[in-house]
């Protein structure tokens, strides 16, 4: 077992198989060093890059659900992370503003009347 690198402090150790690449402790070697050193760049590279891949995407389906609907575009909500961390989620709106009102929240039953035309084709196609 061991910390994984670069973890914070809500990190636990982990059990991995020693025969999976991405979770072999670092061996402080020339040849695995690199590695360690190069992931958080690559991670952020790749990230920055699929972002701007979905940007038009996430833009256009926020156009279409401020045209077609009442209330903001995006709504956030806060989850629950690693270890029990608190963070906000940003996500498209796919339903009524506020419709959760007199109901309180829960689960979205199918053909749920509180999802918009636009939401629909959102939540199908997973850009919401």
């Amino acid at each position: 077992m061991f910390l994984q690198p670069g973890a914070g402090k809500y990190s636990r150790p982990i059990e991995c198989p020693i025969d999976v690449p991405s979770c072999r402790e670092p061996t402080g070697s020339a040849e695995t060093d690199w590695y360690w050193r190069l992931k958080p760049w690559l991670d952020v590279g790749l990230a920055l890059f699929l972002l701007i891949l979905a940007a038009p995407f996430v833009f256009v389906g926020a156009l279409l659900v401020k045209l077609t609907s009442r209330g903001p575009a995006l709504y956030s909500q806060v989850r629950l992370g690693l270890g029990g961390k608190p963070f906000f989620i940003y996500k498209l709106r796919t339903m009524y503003h506020n419709c959760e009102r007199l109901s309180g929240p829960c689960w979205s039953p199918a053909n749920d009347s509180r999802i918009t035309p636009v939401g629909r084709f959102l939540r199908r196609t997973h850009i919401d």
